[in-house]
């Protein structure tokens, strides 16, 4: 190593910074080429940052993957479903640790960046660089399988037209979003096998666009159906929160941060960030199945909700000839009558004292109130 110029720099001139020192080195042939200080240190922070990025995918998916395993009732483990998102963890898995292994081996030693030497990476090194596309590629067909079969799910009480014209579309979507990424790793294995830098840029932005706009017209479609079904639960008066709204929840978590994430690589200068984009949807759709399931085998926490009182108003509306605040029609007529006497028992209201004007208990036994109706039937 010698300096990077023949003279010495003037140390006490205003201009000069030591951080922008340069120092030589010399090419495999022995020409001399400067390196500056802030080009190593560049690539010195944008290895560590993108091995702490992909470090946190890693270990977030192996812990949900073990999570997933662990309190998935057994059988629910054969759904297609969850197969699929069970080998989307795996393979995000495995796809986060190559990319480590890239970044921590021949491919980024200092000298052979710097240089453009890479002569002396091991074969091994081009077969992890090669693998590390493929299973990107793998995950994303995994990813975009599972949307299609959770899309053809929430639409299964739509009209066979609809059902078909959505699938349809939805299909559609997922292969041109894999056909690009299909093409962005061919090429990036050509550019891998020449050591040389890809130069079509645009077909990885392409493909990044592409599944951002796959995984956003799923989750919409996923949006607006569970949205519908919602609104109309709650004009019947069923408010009651449960597995409908949490699978709602998270598919407006899956279309808003992806996508977010996927935005941002554009405007922050944050190595990896496009990567992210399919991690959170490989990990927030296991994770709604898991809210939703959870939700239904635990116990209610009240007992007597919102949906107990809504039957009860619409038994009492019946019980008293009013059904929607509106009267049974008159009788027509009197030519034909019957009367049928009808005795039931119900369970006392929240609001109506227990015997002997004690406090009302839910859990008592015996609690409740003999209703005796006559009901008459005429027609005409």
């Amino acid at each position: 190593m010698s300096s990077g110029s023949s003279q010495a720099p003037n140390a006490s001139s205003p201009d000069w910074d030591p951080l922008k020192q340069s120092f030589t080195l010399l090419f495999p042939n022995g020409k001399p080429f400067n390196v500056p200080i802030p080009a190593l240190d560049d690539f010195i922070s944008y290895n560590s940052r993108i091995c702490a990025n992909f470090g946190c995918q890693l270990g977030a998916s192996l812990l949900l993957l073990v999570v997933l395993a662990m309190l998935t009732g057994r059988e629910k483990r054969r759904s297609p479903i969850f197969i699929t998102n069970m080998l989307s963890l795996v393979l995000n898995s495995i796809r986060c640790f190559l990319q480590i292994l890239y970044f921590t081996g021949p491919w980024s030693e200092v000298y052979a960046f710097l240089s453009g030497d890479y002569s002396r990476v091991p074969t091994s090194s081009y077969a992890n660089s090669i693998a590390a596309e493929v299973f990107a590629l793998l995950l994303l067909v995994a990813v975009e399988i599972s949307l299609v079969m959770q899309s053809h799910v929430i639409c299964a009480t739509m009209r066979e037209v609809h059902r078909y014209i959505v699938s349809f579309a939805c299909a559609v979507v997922a292969l041109i979003a894999i056909g690009l990424r299909f093409a962005l790793m061919v090429m990036s294995i050509k550019s891998t096998l020449t050591a040389s830098p890809m130069s079509l840029w645009w077909l990885a932005s392409g493909s990044n666009i592409m599944t951002t706009i796959s995984i956003c017209i799923f989750c919409a479609v996923f949006v607006i159906k569970l949205g519908f079904a919602v609104l109309q639960r709650r004009k019947l008066g069923l408010k009651q929160f449960g597995p409908m709204q949490i699978v709602f929840i998270m598919g407006c978590q899956t279309l808003i941060v992806p996508a977010t994430f996927s935005i941002l690589t554009y405007f922050v200068d944050f190595p990896g960030m496009a990567s992210l984009t399919l991690t959170l949807v490989a990990m927030l759709v296991p994770l709604s199945s898991m809210w939703a399931s959870a939700s239904v085998a635990g116990p209610p926490s009240q007992p007597y909700s919102s949906d107990y009182e809504s039957r009860n108003k619409l038994f009492s509306s019946y019980a008293s000839g009013t059904v929607n605040s509106r009267r049974v029609p008159k009788p027509l007529s009197p030519s034909f009558a019957t009367t049928t006497r009808v005795s039931h028992s119900t369970m006392a209201s929240p609001s109506s004292p227990g015997a002997g004007g004690g406090k009302w208990d839910p859990q008592s036994p015996g609690m409740e109130v003999m209703v005796d109706r006559t009901i008459s039937v005429r027609s005409e």
